[in-house]
C-alpha cells in the first residue's frame, strides 16, 4: 500500500503540469487583468497566460504585446515580451510558425552570439523580443497578411509547447 501511494503522489504533480501545459496549449488562455490574474472577456491576441497548478516552482509565464512586423532591415520578426513570473529559471528553446521556413533566434546570447540553450528567462523576470533584446527571425517568410494573426508554437523547458496568435503590423 505504501508503494503505491507514493506512485501515486510522485505522478500526481507531472499530471497537473500537463493538464496546464494543455490548457495554455488550447489558444484560449486568458489575459491578465490585474494582480489576481483571473480572465474577464474573450481572448486577446498577442498575449498568453501560462499557470500551473503543480506548485510554487511550476511553469508561470506571460506573453504580452506579441505581433509581427518588419525591422529595420526589412525582414519580419516576431516581436513580445515573456514575463516569467514563477520562481523557477525557464528558457525558450524553439519557435516555429507555418509563414516561414525557420524562425532564427539573433542575439540570445553574451556578444549577441546565438545560444543553443534557447534565450534564458529569469525567475521574476521579463524578456523583450526584438528592438535591443534577443530576436526572432522569419527566414522566408510568406502568406504574412496585415490586420491578420500569424499562429506561432513556442517551446519552452518547463512550460512546454505554447500556442501563439501574433497579430500582423500594417506594412
Amino acid at each position: 500500500m505504501g508503494l503505491r501511494s507514493s506512485r501515486t503522489s510522485a505522478v500526481l504533480p507531472a499530471l497537473l503540469a500537463g493538464a496546464a501545459v494543455l490548457t495554455a496549449c488550447s489558444g484560449h488562455a486568458p489575459p491578465p487583468d490585474g494582480p489576481s490574474g483571473t480572465a474577464a472577456g474573450p481572448p486577446v491576441p498577442g498575449t498568453v497566460r501560462i499557470t500551473s497548478s503543480a506548485g510554487p516552482y511550476g511553469p508561470a509565464l506571460t506573453i504580452t504585446r506579441a505581433a509581427v512586423r518588419r525591422d529595420a532591415q526589412g525582414r519580419e520578426e516576431l516581436v513580445m515580451t515573456v514575463h516569467n513570473d514563477g520562481r523557477a529559471p525557464e528558457h525558450l528553446a524553439f519557435v516555429q510558425t507555418p509563414h516561414a521556413t525557420h524562425v532564427a533566434v539573433e542575439g540570445a546570447g553574451p556578444g549577441d552570439v546565438p545560444s543553443t540553450a534557447g534565450v534564458s528567462l529569469p525567475p521574476h523576470g521579463e524578456v523583450s523580443f526584438g528592438g535591443h533584446g534577443p530576436r526572432l527571425v522569419l527566414e522566408h517568410p510568406h502568406g504574412l497578411e496585415p490586420g491578420h494573426a500569424a499562429p506561432f508554437l513556442l517551446e519552452f523547458g518547463v512550460a512546454g509547447l505554447v500556442r501563439l496568435q501574433a497579430p500582423v503590423s500594417p506594412r
